[in-house]
């Protein structure tokens, strides 16, 4: 049997399992269900006209319910047979039918587009993108809104679809249109998904300088020449060649330099501007759906529609420090290795782990240079702690706990986590730097992650977070997800067990959280016999 097929089996399986137990104790909407389900009803009835002004997010989940229900149609009948004074569209529109659109979009439809982005766009075997496909639908925080009607999930599952596209489509211009256009589909879910798309945009028109440019060395028969992976570059030839030739310096992120990422940052615009209609023509898709959302935001006001108030645009540096703990801790079986201590000293404070007569000045330079970096985490968090209302109210939400516990409880807490964020942050990027990916030439060779990549992907990721004051992980997904991808697995030989010992840590913390929400529920003073419940 195929992997991806035992793996999607288990997905529906264990999926259907927290839909049934969800749906028995939660029958009635909970939390921000309270506002999408019954929009969705008014959507299923046709009623396109009435909108609760206090959704801060666009109309996709309904109208994705919308079409649900009409796929839905035969069983709408049968159930509406069963309770004659529901019309077709009550007889379905119930909480648990609407719920299990989320469930189709993690079981099946997610692990299907992961796979595809992982077996061909990145060339692993069939078991590691089984794997990652597995590992990525069974996260925590994907996982667990499976069983309730939230945006996240088909908002993730189009921007998925999206990157599919990008890194799949053999690089026509109908490809490029219709990743732009399912990753346009994910704005309509959640607003900040606009930056993946401008990600996408970036990834897309590398791609397709990339291929112009063998396309013409293949043409003219020339002997290409290779700027990549050298030890030492001419900077004036490898600019000369983006300007003349259209050549974009992009190599391996575990390879480069500060040198090469300012390079590579300037022989984009110089290979775009090379052929400027070849590059028009590829990012103008992207670009229709960002001046489709300047327009919005034009027109609106602001990116967040509803109630504004709560969702004020700030500056919130600490959210990428956050997400690098964060992501520690929730992928922590990737990074497990005995020798992980002595790589991480080596590689930030070799002077400790160096004897005094061998040192040299570019180990001291970056030991210190690790120092300023920590110092610099400890200024933004000095500086930019922000503690946003809902964070410091709401006892429902795990961060309300986390803090509650540290940061407010002692004043030292804050400054006690930078040497944590540090050793996270380089852990998170030291494993997209291991990636190697199999580039399908007959000589088996492998790449690495690009330099334009990693950069497109931080740009995007930090955009999408840092301008949020709340402190919620659910933000965190989108940014989790492309990294996870991007690391793989550890193939089917000896470090597959780190993928397993995912797997079942990812259940561990599936199991405690649903049973939280689940068993575990309180009352607020302000609203007796109303249960309040534990998540994400």
């Amino acid at each position: 049997m195929h992997p991806l097929v035992q793996r999607i089996s288990v997905l529906v399986a264990t999926t259907a399992v927290l839909a049934y137990k969800v749906n028995s104790v939660v029958k009635e909407p909970y939390l921000d269900e309270f506002f999408h389900i019954p929009q969705a009803q008014h959507y299923c009835s046709g009623n396109f006209h009435i909108w609760d002004p206090k959704i801060t997010t666009p109309f996709g989940l309904y109208a994705l319910s919308y079409i649900y229900i009409r796929l839905l149609t035969p069983l709408t009948y049968i159930l509406s047979l069963l309770s004659p004074t529901s019309t077709p569209t009550d007889a379905l529109c119930t909480p648990a039918l609407l719920r299990s659109l989320n469930a189709v979009g993690v079981a099946v439809i997610l692990p299907l587009l992961i796979y595809r982005i992982s077996r061909i766009g990145y060339g692993r075997g069939r078991q590691e993108a089984a794997d990652t496909a597995a590992s990525v639908a069974g996260f925590p925080l994907v996982w667990f809104f499976a069983g309730l009607f939230y945006t996240d999930v088909w908002g993730l599952v189009f921007l998925v679809a999206g990157w599919e596209r990008v890194v799949v489509g053999k690089g026509g211009r109908w490809e490029g249109w219709l990743g732009a256009g399912l990753s346009g589909v994910a704005v309509l879910f959640r607003q900040t998904n606009v930056l993946w798309t401008a990600f996408l945009g970036v990834v897309w028109v590398v791609g397709v300088l990339e291929r112009e440019r063998l396309a013409r060395v293949e043409k003219v028969g020339k002997r290409e020449e290779k700027d990549k992976g050298e030890k030492e570059v001419d900077l004036q030839r490898i600019i000369g060649r983006a300007w003349e030739e259209g050549t974009v310096y992009d190599p391996a992120l575990s390879e480069t330099t500060v040198v090469d990422t300012i390079t590579s940052i300037l022989t984009l615009p110089l290979a775009a501007l090379h052929s400027p209609l070849t590059t028009l023509l590829a990012f103008l898709p992207f670009l229709t759906v960002l001046l489709l959302f300047l327009a919005f935001v034009i027109t609106n006001g602001s990116i967040v529609l509803g109630d504004k108030s709560a969702h004020t645009a700030v500056i919130h540096l600490p959210q990428l420090l956050y997400f690098t703990l964060f992501t520690t801790f929730i992928s922590w079986p990737l990074f497990l290795r005995p020798t992980l201590p002595i790589e991480f000293l080596d590689a930030n404070f070799p002077v400790l782990t160096t004897l005094p007569k061998n040192l040299t000045v570019q180990r001291v330079a970056r030991t210190v240079g690790s120092v300023l970096v920590i110092i610099g985490m400890g200024v933004v968090v000095h500086k930019n702690t922000v503690l946003h209302p809902y964070l410091l109210a709401d006892n429902r939400h795990y961060p309300f706990y986390i803090f509650q516990r540290t940061v407010l409880r002692y004043w030292f807490a804050k400054y006690l986590a930078v040497p944590l964020y540090f050793a996270g942050g380089w852990m998170v990027w030291e494993k997209l730097c291991s990636v190697k990916i199999d580039t399908g030439d007959s000589a088996g060779n492998k790449k690495g992650v690009s330099t334009l990549w990693a950069l497109a992907y931080a740009v995007a990721f930090s955009a999408s977070v840092v301008g949020a004051g709340l402190v919620e992980f659910r933000y965190f997904v989108p940014g989790w997800v492309v990294w996870r991808v991007a690391v793989g697995g550890s193939g089917s030989g000896e470090g597959a067990w780190r993928t397993r010992v995912e797997w079942l840590w990812f259940g561990i913390v599936n199991w405690v959280t649903v049973w939280l929400f689940l068993r575990r529920g309180f009352e607020w003073v302000s609203e007796p016999g109303k249960v309040q419940r534990f998540m994400w």
